[in-house]
């Protein structure tokens, strides 16, 4: 959901793994002629979040890895090289607001599964 702060904060609170949607990024190649910007006030729009609101929110609650799902059917999820650049570029979008190391002793912090 595009907007999962609320009640949701106090149950998610410090978890070790958030699962979050992240429909829609901006993908150069998917969104010719439009702006980041554009393409999440479409993705908010649809009730849906982008990367960016998923890092911002396990950043929010405390989170201690973020796995990304319920992608939108542009992004083929094939294991073509195009596909896996766009998992992570989403993958990246979310990292920058989530913040703190890529990885751990566990391995990555942020999934796209």
């Amino acid at each position: 959901t595009c907007d999962a702060h609320g009640p949701m904060d106090k149950l998610a609170q410090d978890c070790d793994v958030l699962i979050h949607e992240a429909t829609n990024a901006f993908v150069e190649d998917f969104d010719i002629g439009k702006l980041p910007e554009e393409v999440a006030s479409e993705t908010f729009d649809h009730g849906h979040s982008t990367p960016g609101n998923a890092g911002a929110y396990a950043k929010h609650i405390g989170a201690k890895r973020l796995v990304l799902n319920h992608f939108s059917s542009r992004y083929r999820g094939d294991g073509s090289t195009a596909s896996r650049a766009a998992m992570r570029l989403i993958e990246d979008q979310a990292l920058t607001v989530f913040e703190g190391p890529i990885e751990d002793q566990y391995g990555p912090r942020v999934v796209a599964a």
